[in-house]
């Protein structure tokens, strides 16, 4: 075998026999070990590094700046961690990873959950699977080989994190305090995480006044827990967190996004180098007009129902300027493929396998075969708490042509007697379905009826 084959054979046995070989969730805390924190700056995780420090191991804080819109001084929140018991807090840049894995999703058409045809962006799962292979890569790169996160035991992060965190970090070992016995009796409400945290002699300082959390990303805010698990409060009991919507806004207002095979390099004729800062100006345009709420009754991977509240201007804006750009290049068959492919990698999206070789092998198909005619200008007109409305759309690769779908009149390629000889082919499939039909009626599957029209016999 050659040497670099045999050595990455090497390197594949040690990584199998690494992580099949051990058991990587921890119960409790590892006393006397360093353990990384994924830190949101909540109180889950301030009370988990003093909870990890009083019981004797060493909490490293590592927040991910993923262009939180709710946080304005980033550095600061990290410094937070600090008093709380974090040996060190480091900040791990995520922006333009996220908005790329963003707009990947979006030429994927990677969703799977609507309600209305209203969709559900996937801006969570998009985010863990960035954050958990950031945090946990800087991690190794600081020696730390325990993993520790605030998710809890009935959500959807917890198996997300725990799959992406480990995905370019073998043999990481996993600590998760709310499947720590000592931890949850301790800390099994707000009121007690705050108690906890004054008997460690400190004061949690901020005060979260809003009736649900939130989670928030430069894709989108998600809005759950409290009163949202409730089905009698509405989305509009949700208080909006883009900046832009305070103020007036004209009633209507004209956006062109340019995009090149599926991927936004403009607006409004200004080009942009970085992926995150289109995403950013996208959303404060579209938040100032409302766009991108929806309220999702959902499948969590556990598979009962939950509830959320989801946020995405600049996606949804993005979303629709990509499909009006494909539903003009692509046929039905195509656009069809497009649909199933997405909505079965939105699943794959949604239970942490972003990176799994299925859904490896179904974003190859889509960026290779669909999304590379997705290249032109789509205008759009938004509307205050409205649908946004296409109003031109330009592209080499239409296949859209108005002088062959207009009624006016007949076209060279296709005059009425034209058609009349395709009404002559179709009727051999005609005829098959009224026998079929005439055959159910006989069997007693159906009842023909006097006006002609079969209708299921009753029971």
């Amino acid at each position: 075998m050659p040497g670099g084959a045999h050595n990455q054979a090497k390197l594949y046995w040690n990584l199998r026999r690494c992580i099949v070989g051990m058991a990587r969730i921890i119960s409790k805390v590892p006393r006397g070990e360093r353990v990384g924190v994924a830190f949101s700056g909540g109180l889950d995780t301030c009370a988990t590094l003093c909870w990890i420090r009083r019981e004797g191991a060493v909490p490293y804080a590592y927040l991910a700046d993923t262009g939180q819109p709710d946080e304005p001084d980033l550095n600061c929140m990290a410094e937070r961690a600090i008093p709380f018991g974090a040996e060190r807090s480091v900040l791990v840049d995520c922006r333009e990873h996220l908005a790329c894995a963003g707009v990947n999703a979006v030429r994927c058409g990677a969703f799977h959950i609507s309600t209305a045809g209203s969709y559900y962006l996937n801006t969570t799962p998009i985010s863990r699977a960035i954050i958990g292979v950031a945090i946990s890569a800087r991690m190794e790169h600081d020696g730390i080989h325990i993993w520790c996160d605030g998710s809890t035991h009935k959500g959807n992060d917890i198996q997300r994190f725990h799959i992406y965190s480990s995905l370019w970090h073998p043999g990481l070992r996993v600590y998760k305090p709310w499947l720590d016995t000592g931890f949850v009796g301790s800390m099994g409400s707000r009121d007690m995480l705050e108690g906890f945290v004054s008997s460690c002699g400190l004061a949690w300082g901020v005060r979260q006044a809003l009736p649900y959390s939130m989670d928030a990303s430069l894709l989108g805010i998600s809005y759950e827990g409290k009163t949202i698990e409730r089905l009698d409060s509405g989305p509009c009991d949700v208080r909006p967190s883009t900046p832009s919507r305070k103020g007036t806004v004209p009633r209507t207002r004209r956006l062109t996004l340019t995009l090149n095979e599926g991927w936004p390099i403009g607006l409004d004729g200004k080009p942009y180098a970085s992926t995150a800062e289109l995403l950013q100006d996208l959303n404060r345009l579209g938040g100032s007009y409302c766009i991108g709420m929806s309220d999702q009754v959902e499948d969590r991977i556990l598979c009962f129902k939950s509830r959320g509240v989801y946020e995405a201007p600049g996606l949804t804006i993005l979303y629709a300027a990509y499909e009006r750009l494909l539903t003009c290049a692509h046929d039905a068959r195509a656009i069809a493929y497009y649909r199933r492919c997405g909505s079965c990698l939105g699943r794959y999206l949604y239970a942490g396998r972003w990176f799994s070789p299925s859904a490896m092998m179904l974003r190859d198909s889509m960026e290779r075969w669909i999304a590379r005619f997705a290249t032109g200008d789509v205008t759009l007109t938004l509307r205050r708490e409205a649908p946004h409305i296409p109003v031109d759309t330009f592209s080499i690769a239409l296949a859209y042509a108005s002088d062959v779908a207009t009624m006016d009149g007949a076209t060279p390629s296709l005059r009425p007697w034209d058609r009349a000889g395709q009404l002559n082919v179709a009727d051999h499939g005609a005829c098959v379905n009224a026998c079929t039909v005439v055959r159910y009626g006989l069997l007693g599957i159906l009842e023909l009826t006097c006006t002609g029209v079969p209708t299921m016999p009753l029971a």
